[in-house]
């Protein structure tokens, strides 16, 4: 199919002003990402055939979000409202739309019972999940979204424009206060004690890959004075020789990375998401001897759904060419925590692991319930199909 540029990027205004998180899907180029269980993964946002009878401008990018207030979101461009229209009737007739009154001129629905959707002839924009009692109130906010100019939108804010920087066909941007805890720690090592989550920013390109969601990216801040330390601390990372690549275990969280134990221990010092991570976790082994023994490989493995508060297991080479094991959890030993049973990992995402400096692993899985739970229910699951497993690795 031969697609036309994007008419205008007007329909980027409705990105609500103060989003922790943008992602954005180039539409146009649909037939080259790769499909994954869940049917194409654009497609399965709208649950459609075939996207040419959704009325949306397929040559425009698709933009989801995280608002200030915690609500996940899409824009996309219109170009055949008409289309649009019928499509909603045939939603409608099938139980799944329930039609809302008009307001400013904007249609508005309730989309599985859980989402509000907004149009008109230039833009679409979806929030949610919404329970009953506060539609209204989320409709009169998107009623004002539908109207927002590019001074009072997403448009021309920094976060905005280091998306657009970014050239794959699946991007985000994100700061780490949209993550959850124990993926913010991680991302913020490096920075200053008195660093703000929001001040954390990761910038990633995304592909699907054998059922794998591949994430390569960089953490950095708009503030240059942390900027700057954050970028310090990623030089100390060295290339990894992929020794526990084959030793993962079936947990939530693992941290990768080849460090020289006193360097990296001055930037456990100023990481306090980490330090309360493993405050609250009841770490009971000493960190400034573990850490300052470390020269090689080292994996900190956080295991969400091993108890009500994480438990944290590292495994790591020493400057002598020993291993070094530590848990939160006495009665477990390296032999038991890392070599009991198979790799969950395939031999492609070992691969991935062996040519980075710094990478995770996030197993959807055993995350457990809370923020994560629904992040992989409202937003990855409808992309990208029913993977299981998130390999990031750091340019």
């Amino acid at each position: 199919m031969l697609l036309t540029s994007c008419t205008g990027e007007t329909y980027q205004n409705a990105i609500p002003r103060g989003c922790t998180a943008l992602m954005s899907a180039d539409l146009s180029a649909t037939e080259n990402l790769k499909e994954t269980e869940g049917g194409n993964l654009l497609k399965s946002v709208f649950a459609l055939e075939d996207l040419s009878q959704s009325g949306i401008d397929l040559s425009c990018k698709l933009y989801l979000f995280e608002s200030a207030d915690g609500y996940f979101g899409m824009v996309a461009a219109i170009d055949k409202e008409k289309v649009l229209r019928q499509w909603m009737t045939d939603l409608e007739e099938k139980g799944t739309v329930s039609p809302l009154p008009d307001r400013k001129g904007k249609h508005f629905c309730v989309v599985s019972d859980a989402w509000l959707m907004a149009y008109d002839a230039d833009k679409m924009l979806v929030m949610g999940p919404v329970v009953p009692t506060a539609q209204g109130e989320l409709s009169l906010q998107m009623a004002r979204y539908m109207e927002q100019d590019e001074r009072q939108g997403m448009n021309g804010t920094p976060l905005m424009k280091r998306l657009g920087e970014l050239t794959s066909p699946l991007a985000l941007v994100a700061q780490t206060a949209a993550l959850p805890e124990s993926l913010a720690a991680i991302f913020a090592i490096g920075a200053p004690k008195d660093a703000d989550a929001s001040q954390i920013v990761v910038a990633a390109e995304m592909e699907v890959a054998e059922g794998t969601l591949v994430v390569k990216g960089e953490t950095f801040s708009f503030n240059k004075s942390i900027d700057a330390q954050l970028k310090k601390a990623q030089q100390s990372f060295r290339p990894m020789k992929g020794v526990f690549a084959s030793r993962i275990p079936q947990a939530s969280l693992a941290w990768m990375a080849n460090v020289e134990g006193g360097t990296f221990y001055e930037m456990l010092q100023q990481d306090k998401a980490l330090k309360g991570l493993l405050t609250g976790a009841n770490v009971s082994f000493d960190f400034n001897k573990v850490v300052g023994d470390i020269n090689g490989d080292m994996v900190v493995v956080v295991d969400s759904a091993a108890a009500a508060k994480p438990r944290i297991t590292m495994l790591a080479q020493r400057a002598d060419g020993t291993e070094y094991f530590a848990s939160t959890d006495a009665s477990l030993k390296a032999a038991t925590a890392f070599d009991s049973a198979a790799s969950p990992l395939s031999a492609s995402q070992q691969s991935l692991l062996q040519t980075s400096r710094c990478s995770m692993v996030v197993q959807l899985s055993q995350m457990g319930n809370g923020k994560v739970a629904d992040v992989v229910k409202t937003v990855l699951r409808p992309l990208f199909g029913d993977i299981d497993t998130i390999v990031y690795i750091m340019k």
